[in-house]
């Protein structure tokens, strides 16, 4: 009976392990990997726009969704389409037939004051076949803020507005916040596509000098670039985004900002001091300057330079040097090159009745401080720039020869 009794529990046993057996060796159902994080749009346009890196930018429409149709008007064919997008998965898609477009700004900005810290306003448009593009902005007192560009075909071009000029609070803005206006011109055949509506603060320091009441900066913001010395003179240069007569920037530092612009052999250099060089050719920017015929005199005849040939020697091909003799005329500064990285000198005797605060660069000096002196007074302003060469204004005024010493550390 015992064994009759323990029989049909091994049984069961058994029974109830090949079960287990089998549910565990049977397949699982086929579960979907889960789907990659989407990357946010304003890191997509980083990397497609890597000039908006270290900006404030904010995108208004991405034209990811249906829904931002909502906040556009003035063309009911617009639809969203998938194939070239800017950033993300769509974007807005106007026909040939198309002659633009308006976007509601106060919709999107709520209750923030426009244009506030904003900069510039745009978007980005692509068409495979020239077009031409304006956006316009009705500043009230102001009249129409406007600004067109050529697209590139098959390459999205940004078409951005320049808001610097309502940033003048003794202008009132227009209220409500008017529409953005995008204008398509229709000498095209192909449809215009148009993605990430965005506002950008692209304010920035670009070089400052100087304390209150008397300091010397270089600040860009939205399509104008400010040179101001306090209670002296201020300038707002056009950057080439602005127009054809716009300004491209290439140096700016405590002792000066160089531009060239498009036209060949077109540069402007403007100095802390006042003194400023177009096309070569010298103007002050403070006219009553008691220094000023001095300063004519030394740029019509500039100085002798006498360089160790061990050391070094004067540099006459730079390119803003028109006559080989050392003087660069478009930027106003003695051009010299180190042969020792470590040290360097040059005598420079005037050929005019005094030398005001002349300026000299010199190239190739070893990286590290540069301890600057004229015959054994030390010298403050010195400046590197980028590309290592050193910039040197010297103090006072010069009526005899001096020997200018460079030493790295």
């Amino acid at each position: 009976m015992h064994d009759i009794a323990v029989m049909p529990l091994l049984s069961w046993g058994l029974l109830a392990g090949w079960l287990m057996g089998c549910q565990s060796s049977a397949p699982s159902p086929a579960v979907d990997p889960p789907l990659p994080p989407r990357e946010p749009i304003g890191l997509q346009i980083q990397r497609a726009c890597p000039h908006l890196q270290g900006q404030p930018f904010r995108v208004l429409l991405d034209f990811e969704s249906p829904a931002d149709l909502a906040f556009i008007t003035g063309e009911p064919a617009a639809h969203l389409e998938n194939r070239t997008a800017h950033t993300g998965s769509a974007c807005l898609a106007l026909p040939s037939s198309s002659g633009g477009f308006q976007v509601k700004l106060a919709s999107l900005l709520a209750s923030e004051t426009f244009p506030g810290r904003w900069t510039l306003v745009g978007g980005y448009f692509y068409c495979t076949q020239p077009a031409l593009v304006s956006v316009e902005y009705p500043a009230g007192p102001r009249g129409v803020l406007r600004r067109t560009v050529r697209l590139i075909p098959q390459t999205w071009t940004p078409v951005l507005l320049d808001l610097w000029p309502l940033c003048d609070p003794n202008l009132p803005l227009p209220r409500p916040t008017p529409n953005l206006v995008f204008r398509i011109s229709q000498n095209h055949a192909a449809p215009v596509l148009c993605d990430d509506i965005l506002v950008i603060d692209n304010t920035r320091c670009l070089a400052q000098s100087g304390g209150a009441g008397d300091g010397w900066s270089v600040r860009l913001h939205g399509m104008t670039t400010t040179v101001d010395r306090q209670g002296f003179f201020r300038i707002d240069v056009p950057t080439p985004d602005a127009g054809d007569d716009g300004w491209q920037l290439i140096e700016a530092n405590s002792l000066r900002v160089v531009f060239t612009s498009r036209r060949p052999d077109h540069w402007w250099t403007i100095y802390s001091d006042g003194r400023q060089y177009l096309d070569g050719k010298f103007v002050s920017l403070i006219p009553k300057d008691a220094l000023n015929p001095l300063l004519a005199q030394e740029h019509q005849t500039p100085a002798d330079l006498s360089v160790p040939p061990e050391l070094g020697r004067v540099q006459r091909n730079h390119p803003g040097d028109k006559n080989n003799d050392g003087y660069a005329e478009m930027i106003g500064s003695y051009e010299l090159q180190a042969t020792d990285p470590m040290l360097f000198e040059v005598t420079i005797t005037p050929r005019t009745p005094s030398l005001v605060h002349p300026v000299l660069e010199v190239s190739r000096l070893a990286p590290g401080n540069v301890v600057v002196s004229m015959d054994e007074q030390s010298v403050d302003k010195v400046v590197r720039l980028p590309d290592g060469t050193v910039l040197v204004q010297l103090p006072g005024m010069i009526q005899r020869p001096v020997t200018v010493h460079f030493r790295v550390q």
